[in-house]
């Protein structure tokens, strides 16, 4: 495992799952703290498969919303349900492993076609669910799968693990808020992790005029997939930025952070208690 940063709590649960071999697990946590990484980890411990040979592995089936709709429907869990059919070879205990990525984009009906396997897994099936929050399945889903509440590794361990420029790390880490897939984007200089590319334009948002920011609202309005991670970017900026300003004893700027992140973390509030989203992101831009 020493490729991969765990917290010790995690590691220890990953290594339960892979030694009891569960028929269905559900490793939740936060958009970009490596959930995917992890499931690809477990589904390579347990088929003994390098991730060359997983490629031309033919019981290894991953299932994701595609990026045109951003919904996982009823048709991929018939898949899933063909692929199921297939008679595999080995001896292992587990031969065929099956990763839905973001479940929480189920619909319900594929939510409740996805139930009957669920119930009755084949004695040689592992399936292996990712997603934000646990409460965003159905209940029924959730009582048969075995979670993993995939936890942030300390900023102790993420300087070890990563051997690297301190300052650097510690950037990276505050940005990311420890979350080691975004943190690892940025440290490998790679811009296109969905996160970063929200980050960018959380940037851009709190450098426009009042002004700005009320126009620009129509286009976040239209991707509501997208406007809690947004909100959230928004909140690491402003994290990263008052610790920054602590650092310096700078005042005024940690007035001005604080300012920002308790209004986000209003605006946070509003969007969970399913305020009218239009009302909360105009308030947001008002007073950011």
């Amino acid at each position: 495992m020493t490729d991969i940063l765990f917290h010790p709590k995690t590691k220890l649960e990953l290594d339960s799952i892979i030694n009891k071999k569960n028929h269905a697990v559900l490793l939740s946590g936060k958009t970009g703290i490596g959930k995917y990484t992890l499931a690809k980890f477990i589904t390579r411990e347990i088929l003994g498969k390098n991730e060359k040979q997983l490629e031309s592995y033919p019981y290894f089936l991953t299932i994701a919303a595609p990026k045109d709709s951003k919904t996982i429907g009823i048709d991929d869990i018939r898949r899933l349900t063909t692929f199921l059919q297939l008679k595999t070879t080995g001896k292992g205990a587990i031969r065929r492993l099956i990763i839905i990525e973001d479940a929480h984009n189920l619909t319900i009906a594929a939510q409740n076609a996805l139930l009957k396997t669920l119930e009755e897994p084949p004695t040689d099936t592992m399936l292996i669910l990712t997603a934000e929050k646990s409460d965003k399945l159905l209940p029924t889903i959730y009582s048969r799968v075995q979670e993993v509440d995939i936890l942030i590794p300390s900023l102790e361990q993420t300087i070890v693990f990563f051997n690297n420029d301190d300052a650097q790390i510690t950037k990276a880490y505050t940005i990311s808020n420890g979350a080691v897939g975004v943190m690892s984007s940025i440290l490998n200089g790679d811009n296109n992790h969905p996160i970063l590319i929200q980050i960018e334009q959380a940037r851009k948002i709190l450098a426009m005029s009042t002004y700005d920011k009320l126009i620009s609202l129509s286009e976040i309005l239209k991707d509501k997939q997208n406007i809690e991670n947004l909100v959230y970017s928004l909140k690491q900026i402003a994290n990263a930025g008052l610790s920054q300003s602590a650092d310096r004893n700078n005042k005024k700027d940690i007035k001005r952070w604080y300012k920002i992140l308790s209004e986000i973390q209003t605006a946070q509030l509003g969007l969970l208690n399913s305020v009218s989203t239009k009302l909360v992101l105009t308030d947001l831009m008002l007073n950011i």
